[in-house]
């Protein structure tokens, strides 16, 4: 809903390594006009030019969610969700039954609330950006050396000026972005504990770093996959927070993607691995002790 930025700094006289992690969740809003898509205000502000899609409305449709208050978390409500439509001013409304909204301060959030569940090797759920999060509060619980700084408003494509902006006030050699990314048609997921983002559309990301990267990842013994920009015949563009921030930036730095593979991308059923998350707290962890952080 505004503008967010987090960090936990253990800035010392190597900043090697940066670690991002970027919290965004899909979502609803409630404006008071109407029920939209939570990325709603991110759009007006920066002018961004969206496209609804109804199979993306679609995806939510019979989905329990929840209204809360954004400043004390307070739970006003608990409805479903069951039309989604696109107006005559192309924007995506959604209707929800169950939620009283008399005497309400607008906006709201509206949260889904699926389930993450465990089955066998297998975690699912809307797990997408909810791992790196686990992970990063792993790390700083464990009193990890990594600087972490964690953004919001990556789903509109902004979350890199944060990083920008925190740059100007810390130098760092090295960024890593930790996230989930999917591996559907390219890589069967149990065949696949790691994906490195190498390079989008946007940019390279810095070979030096990233074969650094796969180097500790061999003697960890994971089984990585390397993710790329688009094939040229690609009728879609691979674009990312940190190929936005190499191509955009003004900051000299080399960066790489650590990523969850998964299935069902972006989805309530998502899906990846227990043994993914294992592999990249181990990962993770191995990776501080080589640099020394």
């Amino acid at each position: 809903m505004t503008n967010f930025l987090f960090c936990v700094i253990n800035y010392n006289k190597s900043n090697k390594i940066l670690l991002t992690i970027h919290i965004d969740r899909l979502g609803l809003v409630n404006t008071g006009e109407m029920i939209t898509y939570s990325n709603y205000y991110g759009y007006e502000n920066y002018a961004k030019k969206y496209k609804p899609n109804i199979v993306f409305g679609n995806r939510f449709r019979n989905r329990d969610v929840r209204v809360y208050d954004p400043e004390s978390g307070k739970v006003f409500g608990e409805g479903t969700v069951f039309d989604c439509q696109i107006d005559s001013n192309n924007k995506m409304i959604f209707s929800i039954s169950g939620i009283d909204w008399h005497d309400k301060s607008f906006p709201l959030p509206i949260a889904y609330m699926p389930d993450i569940h465990v089955v066998g090797d297998t975690i699912i759920g809307q797990i997408d950006n909810v791992l790196s999060l686990y992970v990063g509060y792993l790390l700083l619980k464990y009193q990890s050396r990594f600087s972490i700084l964690f953004t919001t408003e990556e789903e509109i494509g902004m979350s890199w000026t944060y990083i920008d902006d925190f740059l100007g006030k810390f130098k760092y050699d090295n960024i890593i972005v930790l996230d989930t990314t999917s591996v559907e048609g390219q890589i069967d997921l149990n065949d696949v504990d790691i994906v490195f983002g190498v390079s989008d559309d946007k940019a390279d990301f810095g070979k030096d770093f990233v074969n650094k990267l796969i180097d500790v990842g061999k003697k960890c013994k994971v089984r990585y996959y390397l993710k790329t920009k688009s094939p040229d015949d690609s009728k879609t563009k691979t674009i990312t927070e940190i190929g936005r921030l190499i191509s955009q930036s003004d900051h000299v730095f080399q960066g790489a993607t650590v990523q969850f593979p998964s299935i069902n991308y972006h989805t309530v059923e998502e899906t990846s691995t227990v043994e993914s998350i294992r592999k990249i707290i181990e990962y993770l962890q191995a990776l501080e002790k080589t640099y020394r952080l």
